[in-house]
């Protein structure tokens, strides 16, 4: 039997199927980003625990890592990295969320 499921999407699923792993997302599409130490906090977990699950989820194409800088002055510096939905994680969630939800529950123009 061929698997009709491409790599990336195979990789995206085996990503999101963890419990953890979807209460980081979670905290993401409620917060919009989140930095580690912001998902520690929420989460309850242990600083290598959430970098193992935040590694399998840029592994799988769900976050992406960026770094940024949080100084509210000009003349200063303060990276910090934060994690985000990639596309396909915004566009994989959104569609899971619709196959399920009851009709009128999700604006299908959004």
């Amino acid at each position: 039997m061929e698997n009709l499921f491409p790599p990336v999407l195979q990789c995206a699923l085996k990503a999101l199927a963890h419990e953890t792993r979807q209460l980081i997302v979670s905290y993401i599409i409620k917060n919009g980003r989140a930095r580690p130490r912001d998902l520690q906090k929420a989460l309850g977990l242990k600083s290598n625990e959430v970098a193992y699950h935040l590694k399998e989820l840029v592994k799988g194409n769900i976050l992406r890592r960026r770094i940024c800088n949080e100084s509210e002055a000009e003349d200063e510096i303060k990276l910090v990295v934060v994690y985000e939905l990639t596309p396909l994680g915004e566009k994989l969630i959104h569609n899971l969320f619709l196959s399920i939800a009851p009709s009128g529950v999700i604006n299908r123009e959004g």
